[in-house]
């Protein structure tokens, strides 16, 4: 007769919410593409393209600046994602890697080349985030609805700042 292992209560269920909630029992089916309500068209009309803001650092004037974004090419992204699972407790989430430059009103940023992200958070493209890299410099930006919403700017010497885009 097989023995029966005997787990503590504790890690037992611990082991039993981590498959449930990750898609680990078979009430999760794994994504298809299916259930998702847009395409990478959609999201490149939102992430790419030329837009225009005012960023403040810390400690210094704000400044215009304009950005313009790319869908990244061919080879510069890997051809994975992270569509994985559906199940109601997580949350999948779609990226697209765009390149770019950027130019700001006081010269700190001239046609300076970009990389960037932009994740949607769901299967409908309602919610997402905008990040932007310009050498050491990280612009980060929410976006909801149809809008992005007011960001943050930091540099290598962990000055923070705001940040605002727009079409």
């Amino acid at each position: 007769m097989p023995r029966l292992l005997r787990l503590p209560f504790p890690v037992l269920l611990v082991a039993t919410l981590s498959l449930a909630a990750c898609g680990g029992d078979d009430s999760s089916t794994p994504a298809t593409g299916d259930a998702y309500e847009y395409t990478a068209a959609d999201v490149r009309a939102v992430a790419a393209g030329d837009f225009k803001g005012a960023a403040t650092l810390a400690g210094r004037p704000s400044t215009t600046l304009d950005l313009h974004l790319d869908h990244a090419p061919p080879g510069a992204q890997p051809s994975c994602g992270n569509r994985e699972l559906t199940h109601p407790l997580c949350v999948s989430t779609s990226s697209m890697r765009l390149t770019g430059t950027l130019s700001t009103a006081d010269k700190s940023f001239e046609q300076v080349a970009v990389t960037a992200s932009f994740d949607v958070y769901g299967e409908k493209l309602t919610q997402g985030a905008l990040r932007v890299t310009a050498g050491a410099t990280t612009f980060s930006f929410p976006w909801a609805n149809g809008a992005f919403g007011a960001g943050t700017v930091s540099d290598a010497s962990g000055a923070i700042g705001k940040a605002t885009i727009g079409r």
